[in-house]
């Protein structure tokens, strides 16, 4: 069961959207939270944007942990 901070952020995206690691931090979100999604797969990095930044893809596991 996804805790609350986990639970807002998944509402926040669609899967397939793709976001970058700097938006999440203007956001409110910190590089450990980053870090925690990333390793449980609600996002998978998918390159990195023109001023360097990480860019994520929101997955499938985030919609069904939505979903939960």
């Amino acid at each position: 069961m996804p805790n609350q901070t986990t639970r807002n952020f998944l509402l926040l995206f669609k899967r397939g959207e793709r976001i970058s690691d700097i938006f999440l931090l203007r956001k409110g979100f910190t590089h450990n939270e980053i870090k925690k999604y990333k390793s449980c797969g609600y996002i998978a990095q998918c390159g990195i944007n023109s001023s360097r930044n990480n860019l994520y893809v929101i997955t499938d596991l985030g919609i069904s942990a939505r979903d939960s």
